[in-house]
C-alpha cells in the first residue's frame, strides 16, 4: 500500500513540476493536477500492464525502451477523459512519461533491494 501511495505522490510532484515548465501541458487548477494524477494512476494500473504484454516481444528487443512508450499511451489516454488538460500532443506525453517511468524504476528497484546491514540481523545465525 506504501508503495502505491508513493508512485500517488510522485505523479503529483511530477505533474506540477510538468505543468510549469512545459509550454503544451495546461492544467486549469492545481485540484486538476491531483485528479490528472489519479486518473494517470488508475490507467497505469489497469491500462498499462495489459500494453505490457502486448509490446512485450518488441519490448525485449529494444532493451525495454517501449515501456516508455506503454507510459506514453497511458497519459494519452487518460488526456482524453479529462476536458480540463491538455498535453499539447505527443511528444509532450513522451517527455511527460520519461520522469513517470523514472519514479516508477526507482521505486521498483528500491521495493525490491535488501535491508541496509546491520539493520536486521535475525536472519543471520550466531557465530560458533
Amino acid at each position: 500500500m506504501n508503495k502505491l501511495l508513493i508512485k500517488y505522490i510522485g505523479i503529483v510532484a511530477v505533474l506540477y513540476i510538468a505543468s510549469a515548465v512545459m509550454k503544451g501541458l495546461t492544467i486549469q487548477s492545481d485540484v486538476h493536477i491531483f485528479i490528472f494524477a489519479l486518473v494517470i494512476f488508475a490507467s497505469s494500473l489497469i491500462i498499462r500492464p495489459l500494453l505490457l504484454v502486448v509490446l512485450m516481444p518488441f519490448n525485449l528487443l529494444t532493451g525495454g525502451i517501449l515501456t516508455i512508450l506503454a507510459n506514453t499511451l497511458t497519459i494519452l489516454f487518460s488526456d482524453l477523459f479529462l476536458p480540463f488538460v491538455s498535453t499539447g500532443g505527443f511528444l509532450n506525453c513522451v517527455l511527460l512519461s520519461l520522469p513517470v517511468y523514472l519514479l516508477y524504476f526507482i521505486i521498483n528497484t528500491a521495493s525490491r533491494s535488501p535491508r541496509l546491514a546491520g539493520s536486521d540481523d535475525t536472519d543471520v545465525p550466531p557465530a560458533n
